[in-house]
């Protein structure tokens, strides 16, 4: 079987050198480079970059797949004319911007000792962060259920048109961050930067937020401790490094706002463009953002004056038509196929039950903030966990609940802490709660003072976005990754406040245990660990893919195997009692054109697409469901099975009999 994952070393693939892979790269430094002339200031001109180059990557992906052109000589192409043009453009400028490690170095003087300490810290967790991205696979679970599924599909039909598939969510879903690696998997023909959009993400959530305090008024050191704090999330440490979505909606969320406070102080076109772009990546993002972004706006209620507001609806010619222009295709797409933009409601057979709680009454809300604040609590060792468990539970049954309501819950669940571990779905932010809940308390109390004042509007729009979220979400054991944006966002009023104390009241105890414990956190992680047996330094890629299931790993290859052994160019793709897909992908050539592969979805006798016919299947986890069975057998297919697993593979034809 070949593949693109048979590397001599797993140091090889990030740092061999593939022209077209990088051209998009390429381009972001262009034109970071030619707005570094035009913008006051280094964080404002890289998030200007950030949000132009990825609604030109959106753009880009949404244009080529209505003609169904999107490959490598079509994209490859439209990203070297973007470098040349880009090229010319900085040939003929005549600013010279002062270099970045001369500002680097002007910004190091400034800074007291503590506060180069936190800056320190800050760029060693960026540079752990960004080898790991690089070094391991894309693996977790979510990722091989439906994230990087859709981007190989969107490869091989070339449109991002809906598909016929088991899991919905590759269709209903926004696929914003996706598209960004779709867009790498095409040029490279492989996934190796597909980690890296969070972890870019990361680095511009750290801009947004420092950039955030400095426009509200905070001094370098209340601005590298709000940068800090939002670094250190332990949470936002694991999945930086992973190729979800949850950090990159988290930055659009902060860009939007430091957008704001820009166009607060100064109402142009060219500020209202980059708000509405960044508002429009993050609603293509993930569907949070739709009740996230007016709860973070509640802080422009102070921060703006009226002059602002007015700016902004004359600036509605150029705020809706940009917000349309990047979101509103798959917009179309999901109204054409669900008749909402939201995607499917209850009772569509994509959605056989909604996100959203079922009971909408003020004791089943005050349970769900509980419940949603005891995730933030997952913490060591047993008998404090245990403890812990036990209290929250109970004070959900003071408020009259079931802590178990299943019109509250995801469905099949019930309200327990997660066991900890150094892991997406273990890790919690509860060091920040307790601090971000004693500095909201404070403002609370200080709220005469007219600087408190700004930092309890910024903690009401945190409070209230907290409660939206608590409040119409169904609880489920892994909200904490879904808390990530809310986070972040109270990174700002908390580096407001904090950057009026003196430093080592402030940075001291921040560095020794916030620093300390994402810095650990960052070589740990479960899925993607720097030490021990499972090294990400000593294990191949192949091997990271199964770091979420590493006992499955050699059943699925034997499989997959048997496929590629047969000969079989089509092979069909389905699901079981899993959904972990992607690396069938992977192994079987998918991002080399080595193997056409589709999903297949079955309804009873009804197999969707009805045109599409395999000579191999793979069934992942349905040994034993009949069901699945007599569907290879309806495509003329001998049934295998390997472990959990099952494959329909065209029988052997018997050699013919020689003539005497």
């Amino acid at each position: 079987m070949r593949g693109v994952y048979r590397s001599p070393s797993p140091l090889y693939w990030p740092f061999r050198i593939r022209m077209l892979e990088y051209a998009p790269i390429a381009a972001f430094l262009l034109l970071f480079q030619i707005l570094r002339s035009r913008f006051a200031g280094l964080r404002l001109a890289f998030l200007a970059a950030a949000a132009l180059w990825t609604a030109f990557v959106v753009v880009v992906a949404e244009t080529l797949g209505f003609f169904h052109a999107i490959h490598r000589t079509a994209l490859a192409p439209v990203w070297l004319a973007a470098c040349a043009g880009l090229a010319f453009i900085l040939f003929r400028s005549r600013s010279k911007p002062a270099t970045l490690w001369s500002l680097a170095r002007t910004e190091w003087r400034a800074l007291d000792l503590w506060t180069r300490a936190l800056a320190a810290a800050s760029a060693l967790l960026a540079a752990i962060l960004g080898a790991t991205a690089l070094l391991s696979a894309p693996n977790t679970y979510d990722v091989m259920a439906y994230h990087m599924p859709r981007v190989m599909i969107w490869m091989q039909q070339r449109t991002l048109a809906f598909f016929p598939t088991q899991m919905a969510n590759m269709n209903f879903m926004p696929p914003g961050n996706e598209l960004i690696q779709l867009t790498f998997a095409i040029l490279g023909q492989d996934d190796v930067l597909a980690n890296a959009t969070q972890w870019f993400a990361w680095l511009g959530v750290l801009a947004a937020v420092s950039l955030s305090l400095k426009l509200l008024g905070a001094d370098r050191r209340g601005q590298w401790l709000g940068l800090f704090l939002a670094a250190t999330l332990p949470q936002g440490v694991l999945v930086a490094t992973g190729a979800k979505n949850d950090v990159t909606l988290s930055f659009w969320l902060v860009a939007s706002l430091a957008f704001a406070l820009a166009f607060g102080q100064e109402s142009s076109r060219r500020n209202a463009t980059l708000l509405a772009l960044a508002a429009a990546l993050a609603l293509l993002t993930k569907s949070l953002a739709w009740f996230l972004l007016p709860s973070f706006g509640l802080a422009l209620l102070l921060v703006w004056k009226r002059p602002a507001w007015m700016a902004l609806f004359r600036q509605a010619g150029v705020i809706l038509p940009l917000i349309i222009l990047v979101s509103g295709p798959f917009w179309l797409r999901s109204y054409r196929e669900y008749g909402s933009i939201t995607g499917p409601r209850i009772g569509n057979r994509d959605m056989l039950f909604g996100y959203e709680c079922e009971r909408f009454t003020p004791g089943g809300i005050a349970a769900n903030v509980i419940r949603n604040l005891a995730v933030q609590f997952n913490t060591g060792p047993d008998s404090l966990h245990q403890t812990l468990d036990t209290g929250f539970r109970s004070a959900v049954s003071a408020l009259g609940q079931d802590p178990d309501d299943q019109q509250s819950l995801w469905p099949g669940s019930s309200f327990h802490l997660q066991p900890f571990y150094w892991g997406e779905g273990g890790m919690s932010n509860m060091a920040h709660l307790l601090l971000y809940g004693a500095l909201a308390l404070a403002a609370i109390l200080g709220w005469r003072k007219p600087d408190n004042r700004l930092a309890l509007t910024l903690w009401a729009s945190a409070i209230l976005a907290f409660l939206l979220f608590s409040g119409y979400l169904r609880w489920q054991p892994w909200h904490t990754r879904l808390h990530l944006p809310i986070f972040v966002f109270a990174a700002i009023p908390a580096g407001w406040m904090l950057g009026r104390l003196p430093a080592k009241w402030t940075a001291a105890p921040l560095l020794v245990l916030f620093g300390g414990v994402a810095i650990y956190a960052s070589t740990q992680n479960t899925l993607r660990p720097l030490t021990g047996p499972y090294s990400i330094f000593d294990a191949g890629r192949t091997a990271t893919l199964f770091s979420e299931r590493r006992a499955d790993g050699p059943s699925y290859e034997a499989a997959l195997a048997s496929i590629a052994s047969s000969g079989c160019r089509k092979v069909g793709v389905i699901g079981g009692r899993s959904h972990f897909y992607y690396p069938a992908f992977v192994l079987l050539g998918g991002f080399t054109g080595e193997r056409e592969i589709r999903f297949l979805r079955q309804e009873g006798s009804a197999v969707e697409p009805p045109d599409y016919r395999p000579c191999a299947l793979f069934c992942v986890e349905c040994a034993g469901i009949r069901a699945r069975a007599e569907l290879m057998r309806q495509f003329g297919l001998e049934v295998r099975e390997f472990a959990d697993h099952q494959v329909g593979l065209k029988p052997p034809t018997a050699a013919p009999a020689l003539a005497p």
